[in-house]
């Protein structure tokens, strides 16, 4: 990419055109005198040379000196080789290796220079299309002047004048004044009382501007970047294109900044001494996106001020409503319509029903805002711990001039957003973040995605220990009233699918896969059997999130159960369990980021059955039932990576079930089927459970109330001692539905 020009008509006449009335070829040559013309020349250690005429394809060794009054063309400048080109003097075509030095002094003029690794060049005069290369330095000093200088990554130290250099790796360091740059690469640093006039960035380059320092008239392309630090001025126009980037820190100023789809970045501190927003005068936006850089510590909200704004794009703060902070915008006047884009956040506010967290001062009050998300289209909520909250607009609030847009807690009452909130702190220009601890409006807040992920995994459980009890129901309706057979072993697998809507509104989907396993000993008396047995059951349990994300339920139990079985058909079964389960949550926040949590939590299981089976002995037999269980697991503490914590408390089941089977038998040789239909009506007991959500929301969480269950499955004799058995199940409830509930398995006597 390097710049090519005309050179002037003079200077092709010095070194083309001038005829010398001699030509000599040398080494060690002497003084070469005006009017001659030297070639090949070779300078070592001790060796001066003044040069008044020509000196063609010189080597200028270690400690060898070589002055030009004249022309030089071709030369090389070794190790600690000098040349210095005096006052009209003139060289071109020459490569300084590393160690060597060229020195322009003022009136002295070079032209197309190779400063290779190690070489360095003093300018005091002018220094032309030269090229500097890795490693390489040149030193334009005050009164010096480099035009069309191509940087291929060594360092351009500028005191004097640089003009229309491009840069495609290292570093240009800018004291004095560098005019009609191109950044493709590296680095452009512009110091404090300089100033960089026309300066393009390119896709890789980048350009920072100290305290004290100006660039003017800027243009930044896509994938370049221009940073203002504190103190920086942007003066007249900055062009920010497609993907570009121009990063203001606090106290960082520009004159009018035109953001065409780039990112004009927000950086900084206001909550220090001296304080002080970064301010635009003008900024016209089309689809372009001003940000307030993240600040992890909770501690940094950078401000902006602007004088006048027009077009159309979004805002993308970062808050802290924990601490009731945020960035903050100032705005004159202006006119458009942007989006309101703020990060979710698991953090919970102090209190929320008192909070608001105000944004912008959009002083004239005509510009619209809209709350959006990164995906850049219109949005409704953000998270703030517990509740979500969303944007309104009052006006004059908190005793601020003009229309004032904050976030207040979303309700279930449209409209209602809030009036005031605690104190807030700083907030952009003077601005206040919060309000006067006025009440949000009336309705009822609405839960935060990841709120409703930790209620649905707090219910969760108590699905999984309902759906692994039915399954070892099942195994127990094989067994006999009567029989000979002393021991049994046994196995099944278990699955289903339910749907759970509490009564919180927290909503989720469950798949559960697993199996049981167990083993129990026949005991006869006089006219019952009792039947004394353990068993273990494992599942899988895949939660799905109604507001997005799926998690895991890893659960591993073991217990004991019992049954005693009359002559008369009457029956008790009775077991008691304890489990384990392993949860994992991964939940989708309001933004579409993910945020995941893993804890423990142990609970137990105690089922009691009575029943008469009636009519055994008919084609057609009925038994009516009545069952209750409980099911309790305790409490888990859960921290999420969003930074929300909670309490599941005690997740509590109480079911009280009545119902009856109805069955037949069909006999052909050593084998029967014992096919059979149930139907019941469950009623759900327990009312009392709460989660709290970061310290101090008390959430409900329950599923009572009545529902029916109907089911159907069968038992299969394959030989004396080998049965299968099979049953499905469905259930519909006030909160509760199971489409499908199951289990299958065997059972051996021996």
């Amino acid at each position: 990419m390097k710049q090519y020009a005309m050179k002037p008509l003079a200077l092709s006449l010095a070194v083309g055109s001038v005829f010398f009335s001699a030509k000599i070829s040398a080494q060690n040559a002497g003084d070469i005198n005006a009017g001659e013309s030297v070639t090949n020349i070779i300078l070592g250690a001790g060796d001066i040379q003044n040069v008044f005429g020509e000196a063609i394809t010189t080597t200028i060794n270690s400690g060898a000196y070589q002055y030009i009054y004249g022309n030089a063309q071709d030369t090389t400048i070794n190790y600690r080789g000098t040349q210095t080109i005096q006052d009209g003097g003139l060289t071109t075509k020459t490569v300084i290796k590393d160690g060597g030095k060229q020195s322009i002094s003022n009136g002295g003029v070079s032209f197309d220079t190779v400063i290779e690794f190690g070489g360095f060049q003093d300018v005091d005069g002018e220094a032309h299309f030269t090229t500097i290369l890795s490693g390489g330095d040149q030193n334009v000093l005050v009164d010096g002047k480099a035009e069309n200088t191509e940087i291929r990554g060594g360092t351009q130290l500028v005191s004097g004048q640089a003009v229309n250099t491009i840069m495609l790796a290292g570093i240009q360091d800018v004291r004095g004044e560098a005019t009609d740059t191109q950044v493709y690469g590296g680095q452009q640093t512009v110091r404090a009382g300089a100033v960089a006039n026309s300066t393009t960035l390119h896709e890789g380059g980048l350009q920072v501007v100290n305290a004290g320092g100006k660039t003017v008239n800027t243009t930044i392309n896509e994938g370049g970047k221009t940073w203002l630090e504190s103190g920086a001025q942007a003066v007249n126009n900055v062009n920010l294109n497609n993907n570009g980037q121009l990063w203001m820190d606090d106290g960082a100023t520009a004159d009018s900044v035109s953001n065409h789809g780039g990112v004009l970045v927000i950086t900084g501190n206001n909550s220090g001494s001296g304080w002080e927003s970064a301010h635009i005068d003008n900024l016209n936006v089309a689809d372009g996106i001003i940000a307030f850089l993240p600040d992890n510590s909770h501690e940094n909200f950078p401000a902006l001020t602007i004088g006048n704004i027009e077009g159309n794009g979004q805002f993308m703060f970062n808050t802290s409503l924990a601490d009731r902070a945020t960035n903050f915008v100032t705005i004159d006047q202006g006119s458009g319509t942007f989006g309101v884009i703020v990060n979710d956040s698991g953090r919970e506010i102090s209190d929320h029903d008192d909070l608001t967290v105000n944004l912008i001062q959009d002083k004239q009050g005509d510009i619209d805002f809209y709350l959006g998300n990164e995906q850049r289209t219109t949005g409704y909520a953000v998270d703030g711990g517990a509740y979500m909250y969303t944007l309104y607009n009052q006006q004059d609030k908190d005793n601020l001039n003009g229309n004032i847009w904050y976030l207040g807690v979303l309700t279930d009452e449209p409209g209602n957003g809030g009036d005031g909130g605690g104190d807030g702190g700083d907030g952009g220009d003077g601005g206040d973040n919060g309000g006067d601890g006025n009440e949000n409006g009336g309705g009822k807040p609405i839960t935060t995605p990841s709120t409703d992920a930790v209620l649905n995994m707090a219910t969760a459980p108590l699905n999984v220990m309902s759906h692994e009890l039915d399954a070892l129901r099942a195994y127990r309706q094989t067994l006999p009233m009567r029989s000979d057979e002393d021991r049994h072993i046994w196995g099944h697998y278990l699955g289903g699918y339910s749907r759970v809507n509490a009564d919180n509104g927290a909503a989720f989907s469950m798949q559960q896969h697993g199996m049981g396993i167990g083993a129990d000993r026949r005991n006869r008396f006089e006219s019952a059997d009792w039947v004394l047995g353990s068993y273990i059951a494992f599942s899988d349990n895949h939660v799905e999130h109604a507001r997005g994300g799926k998690s895991k339920i890893t659960s591993a139990s073991g217990g004991l159960y019992t049954s005693w079985l009359q002559d008369s058909g009457f029956y008790l079964d009775a077991a008691v369990k304890t489990h384990r389960f392993k949860n994992q949550l991964s939940a989708t926040m309001t933004n579409g980021q993910r945020t995941t949590g893993h804890w423990l939590r142990y609970g137990y299981t105690l089922d009691g059955e009575a029943g008469w089976r009636l009519m055994q002995s008919q084609p057609v037999n009925l038994t009516p039932y009545v069952r209750g269980t409980r099911f309790q697991v305790r409490n888990g503490d859960v921290s999420l990576t969003n930074g929300m914590t909670a309490q599941t408390g005690r997740s509590l089941s109480n079911k009280l079930e009545a119902g009856t089977r109805v069955g037949t038998q069909w006999q052909a040789n050593t084998w029967s089927v014992k096919p059979y239909a149930h139907v019941a009506v469950v009623q759900e007991f327990a009312k009392g459970n709460k989660v709290v959500i970061n310290g101090q929301h008390h959430i409900t969480n329950n599923t009572d109330g009545t529902s029916a269950r109907y089911g159907a499955g069968t038992i299969m004799a394959l030989s004396a001692h080998t049965h299968i058995y099979a049953e499905a199940a469905y259930q519909k409830g006030r909160y509760i539905e199971s489409p499908i509930e199951g289990t299958a398995g065997f059972r051996i006597a021996f």
